[in-house]
């Protein structure tokens, strides 16, 4: 739990490249079941012994440009909560999503996808294909989402998927109904 959720390393120091902004809102139900099936698992591989940080990446902690996942965790936004209806797609979309588009779903700096505005451009079965092969609304096939699709979302089911789309559209109205000026 503490290195999923939390970002920390067996003696409690920040892991440098593990998502766990993405994974913090996983309920102690939801982390049980993972932990639970993990431990169901018989023991592959070998430990492989962690280098210290090289010179480059001491540099990038000490300037501010890369961060351990404890001070992510500090500093990352919450996706908007659309209201009950939409919670599970909420936190599909954090946990599989917030790893390249942050974990309010905005993208911006440090993260290489675009705010998930973008669900816009897509209806429902497009964004299927999208969640399944990585080939956007104009049919193209680039950067990290068709390894992204195939790696992670191909497995998910249609009401997942559709989850995650119907959260995204209310995540749009909502984000519209705070941008409309009053009166």
């Amino acid at each position: 739990d503490r290195a999923i959720r939390h970002g920390l390393r067996p003696e409690r120091t920040g892991e440098l490249v593990r998502p766990s902004h993405a994974y913090a809102a996983l309920t102690d139900d939801q982390m049980s079941s993972i932990i639970g099936y993990l431990r169901s698992l018989p023991p592959q591989g070998s430990v492989a012994a962690r280098p210290p940080p090289g010179l480059l990446m001491r540099a990038a902690l000490a300037g501010g440009f890369l961060k351990t996942e404890p001070t992510r965790l500090a500093q990352a936004r919450p996706a908007i909560d659309a209201g009950p209806r939409f919670q599970a797609g909420r936190q599909l979309a954090v946990a599989a999503c917030g790893q390249c588009h942050g974990t309010d779903l905005g993208g911006g700096p440090g993260f290489p996808g675009p705010d998930l505005t973008v669900r816009a451009a897509y209806d429902r079965t497009r964004f299927r294909t999208l969640m399944r092969t990585g080939a956007t609304a104009d049919g193209d096939s680039f950067g990290l989402m068709p390894r992204t699709a195939r790696s992670y979302f191909s497995h998910f089911t249609d009401g997942e998927i559709d989850a995650v789309y119907d959260y995204l559209a209310a995540r749009d109205a909502a984000l519209s109904a705070r941008r409309r000026p009053a009166g």
